[in-house]
């Protein structure tokens, strides 16, 4: 350490001191940590799902955002056809749809236990 660096250090200004090695990787462990946690909290994007019909056209597509379970049904032309909600539950994943006003077109359960 030159004339400076001790009259710094002899003053309290550790500014321009260098760290021991325990003490970076700690700080360095407890950023990592903290970005992680932030990184498992990012909301998941929307699933989009198109429609075709049995000639293979297009018919529309569904928009699944899975953090809220709601279900969105657009046509080709991007017009709202209904909604629904997922929900689940110790039998599958429920799901029920509706109208655009509200009256309830269909419900079902997706079975959860694997093919053999």
């Amino acid at each position: 350490m030159n004339e400076q660096g001790r009259e710094r250090h002899r003053r309290g200004d550790l500014s321009n001191v260098r760290r021991g090695g325990a003490e970076a990787s700690c700080w360095t462990i407890i950023t990592v940590g903290i970005v992680c946690a932030l990184l498992a909290q990012v909301p998941q994007d929307n699933i989009r799902i198109d429609t075709f019909d049995k000639n293979s056209n297009r018919t529309g597509y569904i928009v699944i955002n899975p953090n809220t379970g709601r279900i969105d049904q657009y046509d080709a032309r991007t017009n709202r056809l209904g909604y629904g909600t997922t929900t689940t539950t110790p039998y599958g994943t429920r799901i029920d749809t509706f109208t655009n006003n509200g009256t309830r077109t269909n419900n079902g359960t997706l079975s959860t236990t694997p093919r053999r």
